[in-house]
């Protein structure tokens, strides 16, 4: 009898645990943290995104500098929320920044603002975008960022 009441208790706590844990796959660090202050751009050109644009091919990880924000776009909430935003490069031509908001703090940019960013170059048929411009929680893929007002953000 004593084994019976032992088995109904363990398995009731085992399960109240079990449904209280919701597995992802793989854990999000806090993205509201405060990005890393006074970050120097570890490139001072566009020109590896300036060559993926022109050539359109997915490039699976740039580094850019010196980009313009032109225009602000309206958040994706369909899915995983992304902030999303268009910069232009040396050379006139625009590219679409996009960043998941699940991995990375909103960056307080304003159209006239310059930012740096890494992260994996995507040719659609819209034009070029450059995205996971954050760490990658599965460590596959080299970390992204985004420098803006010498502050590192989304690692």
């Amino acid at each position: 009898m004593l084994n019976k009441k032992f088995f109904v208790l363990f398995t009731g706590i085992f399960l109240s645990v079990c449904s209280s844990y919701s597995y992802s796959g793989y854990s999000y660090a806090n993205p509201r943290k405060a990005p890393k202050q006074q970050f120097v751009s570890p490139v001072n050109s566009d020109t590896a995104l300036v060559q993926a644009l022109n050539s359109k091919r997915n490039v699976t990880y740039l580094e850019a500098a010196n980009l313009v924000v032109v225009e602000l776009l309206p958040d994706d909430t369909s899915g995983r929320e992304h902030q999303k935003f268009v910069t232009k490069l040396s050379t006139g031509q625009t590219v679409q920044i996009i960043s998941n908001l699940d991995m990375c703090q909103k960056i307080p940019v304003r159209v006239g603002d310059v930012v740096s960013v890494g992260g994996e170059f995507i040719w659609t048929k819209f034009g070029g975008l450059v995205h996971w411009v954050h760490y990658d929680p599965r460590k596959i893929r080299k970390d992204g960022y985004i420098i803006y007002n010498g502050n590192l953000y989304c690692r």
